[in-house]
């Protein structure tokens, strides 16, 4: 008989016990992503790591341990304060993802910390119109930054553009 694609499937009909069922099994622990020194992968790039166990030879961890904060906001033009306070939020409900750019941007240069400027132009629909990142210097992180806030989501507003400005500090981690 001729299956195109199918499997047959035989049952033994006479059992003289009925079939154990098993509870599934728990998943292992996923090994800690690395970052080689040579050449990042695209998981590395993300800055993820477990930090459950050591890395393996020619590569390093990501220190997870560095902070960015973000400090007090100021508008450029007619902005509210609700339309400022607004934006804040959404600037530091992300800045896990800016971090994650601080992260890579230190696995670069080790030693890289400092103060820089967001300056974001918010469209009446709620999307962001222009993003600038300025400060530490370093190139990748800028386009990082950039590249993420771009992608920042606001509330839409009936007035004209909102232009805010605000700091952000880079802090690497304490030394333990």
């Amino acid at each position: 008989m001729k299956h195109a694609g199918w499997v047959t499937v035989v049952m033994a009909v006479a059992c003289r016990e009925p079939a154990r069922v098993e509870p599934p099994r728990r998943a292992e622990p996923a090994a800690p992503i690395v970052v080689a020194d040579a050449g990042v992968g695209a998981l590395g790039q993300l800055g993820l790591n477990t930090n459950s166990s050591p890395p393996t030879s020619g590569a390093r961890e990501i220190d997870r341990g560095a902070r960015v904060t973000l400090g007090e906001g100021e508008a450029e033009g007619d902005v509210s304060f609700g339309d400022l306070d607004a934006v804040a939020r959404v600037v530091r409900t992300n800045l896990a993802s800016m971090r994650v750019c601080y992260d890579m941007a230190r696995n670069r240069t080790p030693g890289l910390q400092g103060r820089g400027a967001l300056r974001l132009t918010v469209g009446a629909d709620g999307l962001a119109t222009e993003v600038r990142f300025s400060g530490l210097g370093d190139d990748g992180l800028k386009a990082c930054i950039e590249g993420r806030s771009q992608r920042f989501r606001f509330a839409p507003h009936g007035g004209g553009p909102l232009r805010c400005s605000f700091p952000l500090n880079f802090e690497p981690p304490e030394a333990g």
